[in-house]
């Protein structure tokens, strides 16, 4: 069944490849590539972990694909992309150059607030049994955040901050290498970003840098297809470098578990287990599924919402956000896809209005940034994209994006736009009028 699972996600990926105008980046496309991904690990491993896949399973991962891609057809359909002509070989906006002197300062701040924000997370650590010292402070510091401790307000903001302030960078970077070509002078637009990596190292999670890894993708191609326009030999160049960039990161995604103590022993295992697990987990979840467990409403995905009410009444509970282990042959794990959350919190009829939202949303999003000339909506879109990505392993929008991961992205991101790049570039159209 394994088999008929992963050639049917295959056709689906086909499918939306040509109706979606042969662009690898449409959200329908994503989403096939990713189940794809996760498919073949687990067709790689299925034997060794004893899973068989059953046909509900089945037959739920392809309603899920078919109902997002539905969401994202209406919204093709409905804007009528033949109005909107993909773009003729032009060169992508020109922006301003952010400044040495600017970039050191900004680097400084940075430098200042990565001080702060490791001490902070050094006192979590205390709270979850740390006996002193920093040799173990990042493993008792995730202790910590599993027990719902976690770093003051100001931290979390200064995190934004150097997270918003990369972004910006990784934008602007790529924006002029792609103009000029690869240029040693613009290697300093780097440097808030080699921070901003030390800032991931301490926040003892490595899904940050997950997201990180998807923006600079998400940003370059879309520059790509932006200057070079939708093409054969476009996509052939996107898919060797997606390749490439997957496997490099997968490794340094292990080498990062090393360093946290939370890797496993092999790197093909360690890659197995977060890309195939997910999908045998599911299949285990949904043999014995029984519907309206919940106690709260959304108490599986609306994690943010409850902390706010929480503050309001404290009869509400802090709800766990990971799932119990299920073992299988030489392998155990927690993760489950996106899927199970949407149907433990919303049932079946929810689910996959769910999926079709997000269809519409981001298909209506992608389209607007790909085919008009929008800077900072193409950096909000990349930066909003990862739970696409990371659909088949974990669920991201509402956990992580709603509400507070689109209003904290939104207003530290936009001031940063605003002030490092709009504004110099009206300055510098100006002088040129």
């Amino acid at each position: 069944m394994i088999y008929i699972l992963f050639i049917g996600i295959i056709f689906l990926f086909i499918f939306s490849y040509y109706t979606f105008k042969r662009n690898l980046l449409n959200p329908s496309v994503v989403l096939c590539s990713v189940f794809m991904i996760s498919t073949l690990f687990l067709m790689l491993n299925y034997k060794e972990w004893d899973v068989n896949i059953n046909e509900k399973t089945i037959l739920i991962v392809f309603m899920t694909i078919i109902s997002f891609m539905v969401g994202n057809l209406l919204i093709y359909f409905n804007h009528n992309l033949k109005k909107n002509k993909i773009l003729k070989k032009e060169s992508i906006n020109s922006i301003s150059t952010i400044g040495v002197k600017k970039t050191i300062l900004i680097d400084l701040f940075l430098l200042l607030g990565l001080v702060f924000y490791i001490k902070n997370v050094y006192e979590i650590s205390l709270l979850a049994g740390n006996p002193g010292g920093y040799e173990n402070m990042l493993f008792y510091a995730r202790e910590a955040k599993l027990n719902f401790y976690d770093i003051n307000r100001i931290s979390i903001n200064i995190f934004y901050f150097a997270k918003a302030i990369s972004y910006i960078y990784i934008f602007s970077f790529l924006n002029f290498t792609l103009q000029d070509g690869l240029k040693i002078r613009k290697l300093y637009l780097l440097s808030p970003v080699i921070i901003y990596f030390v800032f991931l190292i301490f926040s003892t999670g490595r899904t940050e840098l997950i997201y990180l890894f998807i923006y600079f993708l998400t940003i370059y191609f879309i520059l790509l297809y932006r200057k070079y326009k939708f093409n054969t030999k476009m996509n052939k160049k996107i898919i060797i470098w997606s390749l490439l960039s997957w496997g490099f990161f997968m490794v340094f995604f292990f080498i990062s578990g090393e360093i946290l103590g939370r890797s496993d022993s092999k790197i093909f295992y360690s890659i197995s287990r977060y890309t195939g697990s997910s999908l045998a987990a599911l299949n285990t979840f949904l043999n014995g599924y029984i519907e309206n467990r919940n106690i709260y409403f959304g108490q599986n995905t609306l994690f943010s919402i409850y902390s706010v009410l929480r503050k309001l009444n404290n009869n509400i509970p802090n709800f766990y956000a990971p799932y119990e282990f299920v073992y299988f042959t030489d392998m155990r794990t927690n993760i489950y896809s996106a899927i199970r959350r949407y149907i433990e919190d919303y049932g079946i009829g929810g689910f996959y209005s769910i999926t079709f939202f997000l269809g519409a949303f981001y298909g209506i999003f992608f389209n607007y940034v790909t085919y008009r000339r929008k800077d900072f909506l193409l950096i909000m879109y990349a930066v909003f994209s990862f739970p696409i990505f990371e659909f088949p392993i974990e669920e991201r929008f509402f956990m992580v994006l709603f509400p507070s991961g689109f209003i904290n992205n939104f207003i530290f991101i936009g001031i940063l736009y605003y002030v490092l790049i709009y504004r110099p570039s009206k300055k510098q159209k100006r002088r040129r009028t």
